[in-house]
C-alpha cells in the first residue's frame, strides 16, 4: 500500500502542477489574477505530501 502511495505521488504532483498552473493561467488571463497565489497552493499542497509521506 505504501509503495503504490509513493509511487502515484510523483503523478499527482505532475498533475497537480499542470492544473494548477492551467488553471492560475486561465484566471490571470480573464480577471488579471496574479499568478503567485496558485503557487503557493501548490507548493502548500507538494509539502503536505512530502511530509505525509515520512510520516509512514
Amino acid at each position: 500500500m505504501r509503495k503504490m502511495v509513493r509511487m502515484l505521488t510523483v503523478p499527482i504532483l505532475i498533475l497537480a502542477f499542470f492544473v494548477i498552473a492551467g488553471v492560475g493561467t486561465m484566471t490571470s488571463d480573464l480577471y488579471g489574477f496574479p499568478m503567485w497565489p496558485w503557487i503557493v497552493v501548490y507548493v502548500c499542497l507538494f509539502r503536505w505530501l512530502i511530509k505525509n509521506l515520512q510520516k509512514e
